[in-house]
């Protein structure tokens, strides 16, 4: 009461035996769209306390989904205090799925498949799952393009009962096009020179999912411009209007021979200079070919004096323009008909022998004759005698090997130029009673000749008389 002051330490432990407060509701959830839910301290607390202070809630499950829905759960709640109290609650947590399932109401396409088949059902979906959906139309096939679009009814329900009825227009489409193969073909030209090919000749095989309609080639008829190897574009079309291509190879051959018409046979004529060309208008009387004629070809052309009066064999060959041939014969007969240009000198004078002949050769009165072949001369007469005295006619004649005979006549002139020879002797007569004598030529010659015969012998004096007595000269 002084004032004056003791002190003592003691310890004092304050403790906080207080569990916090908790009051919880039990919940239902839904699940939404996103098939899930979360379950929040707000959602099961509607109050909490505590003596000292701030409290915290846990769950012991927070998420909640599709597989939840439909049932009660019991979810464990814990509420601690500062100085880690606790208290716990259970609350019953009911989940539930309330949402419609979902189809598409916008129009929509199918496209078949190789089937020729499509499922017809709008898309669709739920959160939780679809059920069941049913339309009037549940598998479109190749019949339902025709149509295309169709309104169907559309009835979808979930696992957990919600249901969606409705309309939707739908269009059926077949795009896919035919499926095929191809073969490689051939075709021949005929002698016209065309050729065709169908489609069936060059299509193995096509399978269409709702039909082939038609197939065609971009080309079937052929011509000479297309000999060899073409490439056709062969089209499928299914029955929906869509192609399918491929490219086939087509062979066009051109196996016909030129039509060709001869002569069978033919007479060529050596010319004056003793050869002939066989030209093609000798043989051929006609050649053609639908695709064009290449060359013509003779196996033999050119023939000469050696061959006249014989006959050939010669073949004529026709090409066209794709390498056939066309191959025909002909005799050919090979014929001289020019006669020697025969020339004589004209005149030629000759001279008797002393024996009373002379001979000439054709050369003597040969002025340049000539002939296309070879040719001799010859004289219808060559050989002159005293009953030849004076001009006579002969013909120089000429002869080819061929047989042809050409002539020209010459005038020959026979002469004598050779004197007689004459051998007298003297002789002595004597005179008559009338005082003459008379003498003849056989008195005083003794022998006589001459190359062509003495035809008369004669004296210049053959009386003698008085006068003469002596010796005279006769």
């Amino acid at each position: 009461s002084s004032g004056n002051v003791g002190t003592s330490r003691t310890y004092v432990s304050v403790v906080d035996v207080d569990a916090p407060l908790v009051v919880v509701v039990d919940v239902t959830l839904k699940v939404g769209i996103t098939g899930q839910a979360l379950l929040t301290e707000n959602d099961v607390v509607s109050s909490k306390s505590d003596n000292c202070g701030s409290v915290s809630v846990s769950l012991n499950q927070t998420l909640f989904d599709c597989t939840h829905a439909g049932a009660s759960h019991v979810v464990l709640v814990t509420a601690m205090d500062a100085r880690g109290l606790t208290t716990n609650k259970t609350v019953v947590v009911s989940v539930v799925d309330e949402t419609d399932p979902h189809f598409v109401n916008n129009p929509y396409t199918v496209y078949l498949d190789h089937n020729g088949v499509a499922s017809a059902l709008p898309f669709h979906n739920d959160t939780c799952g679809v059920d069941q959906i049913v339309s009037s139309i549940t598998v479109a096939n190749c019949l339902d393009i025709i149509s295309s679009p169709h309104t169907l009814n559309v009835f979808v329900s979930d696992v957990h009962g919600n249901i969606l009825t409705g309309t939707v227009d739908m269009s059926v489409v077949d795009n896919l096009p035919a499926n095929f193969s191809v073969l490689n073909g051939s075709v021949a030209l005929d002698a016209s020179g065309a050729g065709s090919i169908s489609s069936s000749e060059l299509v193995s095989e096509a399978v269409d999912n709702c039909g082939v309609a038609s197939e065609s080639l971009d080309q079937s008829s052929f011509g000479c411009v297309d000999v060899g190897v073409v490439s056709v574009l062969v089209t499928v079309t299914d029955d929906n209007g869509n192609d399918a291509t491929a490219t086939s190879y087509v062979s066009v051959s051109d196996s016909v021979s030129p039509v060709v018409a001869i002569n069978e046979q033919v007479d060529l004529y050596l010319n004056g200079s003793g050869s002939i060309e066989l030209v093609l208008g000798d043989v051929e009387v006609s050649s053609s070919d639908a695709c064009g004629i290449l060359s013509h070809e003779l196996s033999r052309r050119y023939f000469s004096c050696s061959d006249a009066g014989m006959s050939f064999n010669v073949s004529l060959s026709v090409s066209d323009v794709n390498g056939n041939v066309a191959v025909l014969y002909s005799n050919v007969t090979i014929h001289d008909s020019v006669v020697p240009s025969v020339s004589s000198v004209g005149f030629v004078s000759l001279n008797l022998n002393s024996s009373g002949f002379v001979s000439i050769v054709a050369s003597d009165v040969d002025s340049s004759s000539s002939d296309n072949c070879a040719f001799t001369l010859s004289l219808d007469d060559s050989t002159f005698s005293c009953d030849d005295v004076g001009n006579n006619s002969v013909l120089l004649i000429g002869t080819d090997v061929n047989g042809n005979v050409g002539n020209a006549s010459v005038t020959v002139e026979v002469v004598d130029t050779i004197a007689p020879v004459v051998f007298v002797a003297d002789v002595v007569v004597s005179l008559n009673a009338s005082g003459s004598v008379t003498i003849g030529s056989v008195d005083v010659v003794s022998s006589s000749s001459d190359n062509c015969g003495v035809s008369v012998t004669s004296l210049n004096k053959t009386t003698f008389t008085c006068g003469s007595v002596g010796t005279n000269v006769a």
